[in-house]
């Protein structure tokens, strides 16, 4: 028994020697334990400059593989960039901490792995909040591959938010962009392929996405708005193929700019114009084309996309009459939709034609060229007052020189008394040229008012 109690004095007097002795920041003691800025000697009080401590702390964690973690509530004052150059295999997770620029620079990180084929790379960075300080921008990535960051949040730039120059496979997730609304800011810019962007807010970027390279990336419920200044800004500035997913253009003087050959899909996107934000002097524009060249080689495709002027008048679906938007299944407002064209088509009897012109010229559903195709681009605006149970309603007559070879197909917004409005079948008579609509939203005594037909045939 007398053993028993003196083997327990010993086990507790080691223990509370080993309890005595002070944390050694040293290689083998960090190695084993988590590391946070705080070992290297930053303060995180928003107010000393933690420049050099946190930059031996991410160059410890580059080193040795390490997570650099904070905690919320943490504010890391910096007076020059970070560096993260060939990180190999590094993660950060701040937990909601910040760094804060105190004087101004170009980006507060800079995170470069050069394309290092021969790593393994498994870089995160995740939870943090760079406070720009209206002197700074984000994050600058001269080359990036396989690289995540996560639940960002870019606040108060004045500059380039996040910008990827090279590199592949860059995910942008669950992350929100504030800047300062100073003219030359930027949400996201980009000019290397292969890259991913989800969930992404952007608020009062001058541009709020840039693209400019021959490859494709991906962009996935991206939204951006300004609350003033909306002269000179862009929703999405494109150069290349972009896929886009869900993306919200709102009130922004130009939605979709190509300034050089460019292949667009949108799929479930929508813009709108603020009428209480749209300051711009300028009337806005959904899709602008640099010049006539960029027009004839570029392609828009949009798919069950809402495009909506909300309220903003002068509102253009685009600055050329003839380009290649192609839309399927899409809501388009009627005070946007159209091109004035070059002959007049007749009104059925019963029907007041608003608008009777077309354009033997191509409008390009698809990937017609309009040099060399007989695509025609039609635009008819009609009042309506047949019933809208009729299975068939006639709108107009074409010029017999117009009567298309064969039955052409195409579709039409139609626009009810109460206000709703759907898109609805059109057909195009080979015989004599009638235009048809096929209503297909049916309800007791309610009558068609107004029907928007805007479509490509062929003659």
């Amino acid at each position: 028994m007398k053993k028993y109690i003196l083997l327990c004095i010993i086990c507790l007097a080691c223990s509370l020697s080993t309890q005595a002795q002070p944390l050694q920041t040293t290689t083998t003691n960090l190695s084993t334990l988590g590391v946070t800025p705080e070992s290297f000697g930053c303060k995180g009080d928003s107010i000393t400059d933690d420049t050099e401590n946190l930059q031996k702390a991410i160059n410890f964690c580059k080193a040795n593989k390490r997570m650099l973690t904070s905690s919320k509530g943490k504010i890391y004052a910096i007076s020059h960039p970070l560096d993260i150059t060939n990180p190999g295999e590094m993660q950060i997770d701040f937990g909601g901490a910040e760094i804060k620029a105190i004087k101004p620079m170009k980006y507060i990180i800079n995170y470069d792995n050069g394309k290092d084929f021969g790593t393994n790379h498994n870089n995160i960075i995740n939870n943090i909040v760079l406070d720009c300080n209206n002197m700074s921008g984000g994050f600058y990535c001269p080359a990036a591959i396989k690289t995540s960051f996560n639940f960002i949040m870019i606040r108060n730039c004045s500059k380039i938010a996040f910008q990827a120059l090279d590199g592949y496979e860059i995910f942008l997730t669950n992350s929100h962009i504030h800047c300062n609304e100073e003219r030359g800011t930027y949400g996201i810019y980009i000019t290397t392929g292969d890259s991913h962007f989800d969930n992404v807010i952007i608020i009062d970027a001058q541009t709020a996405v840039y693209q400019k390279t021959q490859a494709v990336n991906f962009y996935d419920k991206i939204h951006a708005w300004v609350y003033k200044m909306a002269e000179s800004t862009v929703f999405f500035d494109v150069e290349g193929l972009a896929l886009l997913n869900q993306c919200y253009c709102d009130t922004a003087e130009k939605g979709y700019v190509m300034h050089a050959f460019s292949i667009l899909k949108l799929i479930n996107c929508q813009s709108y114009n603020n009428t209480e934000c749209y300051d711009s002097p300028n009337d806005p524009v959904l899709f602008y084309f640099a010049n006539e060249k960029v027009v004839k080689e570029s392609n828009v495709s949009c798919i069950a996309c809402n495009f909506n002027s909300g309220g903003v008048k002068g509102t253009k679906l685009s600055n050329y009459d003839t380009q290649r938007i192609q839309f399927t299944d899409c809501s388009i407002d009627p005070s946007i939709i159209g091109n004035p064209g070059k002959f007049v088509a007749k009104a059925a009897e019963g029907i007041e034609l608003i608008t009777n012109q077309g354009n033997i010229t191509d409008n390009t559903m698809g990937f017609l060229c309009p040099d060399r195709d007989k695509g025609n681009h039609i635009y008819l605006d009609a009042k309506v007052l047949s019933n809208n149970k009729a299975n068939e309603i006639k709108i107009a007559i074409l010029p017999k020189e117009y009567t298309p070879t064969n039955d052409s197909y195409g579709s039409c917004i139609t626009i009810r008394e109460d206000g709703t409005y759907s898109q609805e079948s059109v057909k195009i008579s080979k015989t004599d040229g009638a235009v048809y609509i096929y209503p297909s939203y049916q309800r007791k005594k309610q009558r068609v008012t107004q029907v928007v037909i805007d479509m490509n045939y062929k003659y």
